[in-house]
């Protein structure tokens, strides 16, 4: 179940591109360890926590595009949709901070910490596995190709009860007769 979760977490991971290290100038807490992968967190804590990743991804995302829109409406010289974005990218912030403070009430502490350096790192899950999409891709080939083989059976089979010689009608009964 754990695995399973952890690959739940990995293809959303994949799909997201890395962000930049939000505290380039601080230096890691030397008590805590550094956590690169969500392996080592508690299992009850899995769910909630990729649901933190996949909330941090969504922000990351409104983030980004609203930051290219308001480079779009300052080359337009576009003042009224830059008021609106700012509001726009302060209530996405708001959400954000209410999000993240849910999420610090429900999760434990260490899962909070892993969840948090995780994130801070950009998702280093990424690079242990590098591994999953070759085998994932060979287990999709052999599918394809029992689907093939089989539908190839299918035709041939079709294809044999055609050539067959028809079965005679059925006869109709004889009446009897009386004896």
């Amino acid at each position: 179940m754990k695995t399973i979760a952890v690959l739940g977490l990995c293809a959303v991971l994949l799909l997201s591109a890395p962000a930049p290290a939000q505290d380039a100038g601080r230096a890691p807490d030397a008590r805590q360890p550094a956590v690169t992968d969500l392996s080592d967190l508690p299992a009850e804590d899995l769910p909630r926590v990729q649901r933190v990743v996949a909330d941090e991804i969504e922000h990351r995302d409104r983030v980004a595009r609203i930051r290219r829109l308001r480079e779009l409406a300052a080359e337009r010289n576009d003042a009224q949709r830059l008021a609106r974005l700012d509001e726009l990218e302060r209530r996405e912030v708001q959400v954000h901070e209410n999000n993240l403070e849910r999420s610090r009430r429900v999760l434990s502490t260490r899962g909070w910490r892993g969840t948090q350096d995780f994130l801070r790192r950009g998702g280093q899950l990424r690079a242990r596995t590098a591994g999953v999409a070759p085998e994932r891709e060979r287990l999709q080939n052999q599918k394809v190709q029992r689907e093939r083989e089989a539908n190839q059976q299918h035709r041939q089979d079709r294809r044999a009860a055609a050539a067959q010689p028809a079965r005679p009608p059925a006869r109709a009964p004889r009446p009897r007769s009386p004896r």
